[in-house]
């Protein structure tokens, strides 16, 4: 977009060589190269100072914590939120511990104007500034110096004007604080601002973050603003009497008015070159704004208000070094000699892009970080590179690589090879002795099998092939490992029982009634009694195996149990079926560990029983049990059937 006619001065004219080329409007001269000698275009407003005691506001604390989290984020290189990527920590880095903390505490202030609806501090005239900071122990020139910095590494504190306030405390220490636009003190209405700048911002991030590498970003950034703005030369020949309203010192006047000067072009360079990740920094002279742009390894100057001409928009001063500014024009080093208290802070700009009006450059060769791309050598199928390098920081090609064509492959012959009873054969086949890739695919020559004859040897089962010879064993006849029943006693009940048979082989198989072997059930399986069960393998297992189970006669309880004098009478219940008699147990403790003794009752019908001779006043435990005497082999045995509850008694003295 272009602006109003500059109003140009030429101080002295002595061009010989150059052809010019007068326009119909105003009579304005332009030629092939911007004149060295014309007073190109500045603005910068010398900042006014004001002084005046603190206010309620400026005594409030800021939270510590604030401070702190500030300090953190910067030391981690991350963003509190997405404003704070558009500043740059460049200066901050430099600073010491105790001008960082007046920095950090800036910081939170600005921030909170920024994102939040909290009004300015009015001053006694009526003006507006942000809150001062309470306790700071720097001298005044120290919180100058970092004041300044500050603003110009945080563009994106838009609502921050020209005026610098020197706030005095009771306790004799002083805050400097920047003045705040009018239009801005209301904190509903900046934030109605705050969000038109960011529109305008989120817009050109957009574009900018099409571009793939730094130089076109910070072109693409130059562009922009150039074509965006006019350069505001009625305000600079009013001697700014309408900076309140026109916003020249700050970004908005870039992003939302489209008029500005120097400070609005490098405010807002700097802006949106450090929400792409590019380090760049705010410089000013006297009288005059510019940057610094960190372009790969290497700074560069750039001055968008000097590029930007009336009849549009070049890149004379475009990524340029500092001897370019200081030789270009007796101008020009007036307007690029920094303020003093830069000194010792700013990067040094050795290399230039050579570009020139209409030519952005490039950056020169020693402005990369050069990495070597290896040859790669060419193989039979796939192509080679000869050694190139690019830059590691802005990867740009910097010696191309050129491709070297493939060799071929050298072709030797595969034999075919013979099928066999268990190995499979192989086509007539090829491939590349170099890189041992197939180019004609040896096809598989299915395995012939062999033909086997079965025979039993040493208890295996064995097979021969009549071809080759080979033998092998198909299986070791199996063993039994694991005879069992599932259940080994049952309560009598008067019904038949007869528990289920479980045979499980070598290999832990189940094996199969009826095809591994059979049962032979013993008879009656009703009464109380042991019954045996006999398992007779077959098939390719041999063997007997006998397993029992028994039938125990049914349980009794205590009925009631007395104590006596050193003595105790016990009840039961009958249990005449099925059983044989009774036995008591009885002991002094009542897991039936100590002193136990057991007392058998060989008649049915007797249910209770006198226990005498034991000690006086003390505590017995008592259970009772059946049991039925049977023949096993020829010889009688007792099955007993469970314990009943176990009861206690505790004997008289």
């Amino acid at each position: 977009m272009k602006r109003a006619k500059l109003k140009i001065e030429i101080l002295t004219v002595i061009f010989c060589s150059l052809i010019f080329a007068f326009s119909e409007k105003n009579n304005s001269i332009y030629a092939d190269e911007v004149l060295t000698d014309m007073e190109l275009p500045t603005g910068r407003l010398v900042f006014e100072e004001e002084t005046e005691e603190a206010a309620d506001e400026d005594y409030e604390s800021i939270e510590e914590s604030d401070i702190a989290e500030q300090s953190l984020l910067r030391t981690a290189d991350i963003a509190a939120d997405d404003w704070n990527k558009y500043g740059s920590d460049y200066f901050y880095d430099q600073l010491s511990d105790e001008e960082k903390a007046y920095w950090n505490a800036l910081d939170v202030i600005c921030e909170k104007y920024l994102t939040t609806e909290t009004d300015a501090v009015t001053t006694k005239s009526g003006a507006y500034r942000m809150q001062a900071i309470s306790g700071s122990t720097l001298a005044k020139a120290q919180q100058k110096n970092v004041l300044l910095m500050f603003r110009y590494s945080n563009p994106q504190y838009y609502f921050l004007n020209a005026t610098v306030y020197t706030i005095s405390y009771s306790n004799d220490t002083i805050s400097l604080v920047f003045g705040i636009y009018p239009a801005f003190e209301n904190g509903t209405d900046r934030m109605e601002k705050t969000e038109k700048v960011k529109e305008q911002v989120d817009a050109w991030q957009e574009q900018i973050d099409q571009c793939s590498k730094d130089y076109e970003k910070v072109k693409k950034i130059h562009d922009l603003i150039c074509e965006k703005v006019y350069y505001n030369q009625a305000l600079v020949n009013s001697d700014f009497a309408t900076e309140s309203t026109e916003y020249s010192q700050s970004v908005y006047s870039v992003f939302c008015t489209d008029k500005t000067v120097c400070a609005g072009y490098a405010q807002s360079f700097a802006m949106m070159c450090n929400g792409s990740g590019i380090d760049t920094a705010v410089v000013t002279s006297s009288n005059h704004e510019w940057n610094k742009v960190k372009i790969c390894s290497s700074w560069y100057n750039v001055d968008c208000t000097w590029d930007d001409q009336s009849d549009g928009y070049y890149y004379n001063f475009f990524v340029k070094s500092d001897e370019f500014y200081d030789t270009y024009s007796s101008w020009s080093k007036t307007c690029h000699t920094e303020e003093d208290y830069w000194e010792g802070y700013l990067p040094v700009c050795t290399l230039d892009s050579g570009a020139t009006q209409t030519d952005p450059g490039k950056i020169p060769i020693e402005g990369h970080t050069i990495v070597t791309d290896a040859a790669v050598a060419a193989s039979c199928e796939t192509t080679g590179l000869t050694e190139g390098s690019h830059c590691s920081v802005c990867g740009e090609i910097l010696t191309e690589q050129t491709v070297i064509p493939a060799t071929g492959h050298t072709p030797v012959k595969d034999a075919a090879v013979a099928a066999a009873c268990e190995t499979t054969g192989l086509t007539e086949g090829s491939h590349c002795s170099v890189c041992k890739t197939v180019l004609v695919a040896q096809k598989v020559i299915p395995a012939a099998g062999h033909k086997w004859s079965e025979y039993r040897e040493s208890g295996k089962v064995k097979r021969k092939c009549s071809v080759c010879g080979k033998t092998e064993t198909v299986r070791t006849l199996p063993k039994v490992k694991m005879v069992q029943l599932s259940k080994t006693s049952y309560t009598y009940d008067g019904k038949s029982h007869m528990p289920a048979v479980k045979v499980t082989n070598s290999a832990g198989k189940k094996l199969k009634e009826g095809t591994d072997y059979k049962i032979k059930k013993p008879s009656g399986r009703k009464n109380a009694g042991i019954y045996t069960v006999t398992i007779e393998m077959k098939g390719d297992y041999t063997g007997k195996y006998q397993k029992t189970f028994q039938i125990i006669p049914k349980g009794t309880a205590i009925s009631s149990v007395k104590a006596k004098k050193k003595a105790f009478s016990v009840s039961w219940k009958k249990q005449a079926k099925q059983t044989s008699g009774y036995q008591i147990q009885y002991a002094v403790d009542a897991k039936f560990k100590k002193s136990v003794v057991a007392k058998n009752v060989n008649n049915t019908k007797k249910v209770k029983l006198d226990v005498s001779k034991l000690k006086a006043k003390k505590k017995y435990y008592i259970r009772v049990r059946t049991y039925k005497t049977v023949k096993v082999n020829g010889k009688s045995k007792k099955i007993y059937s469970g314990w009943s509850k176990v009861k206690a008694v505790t004997t008289k003295k």
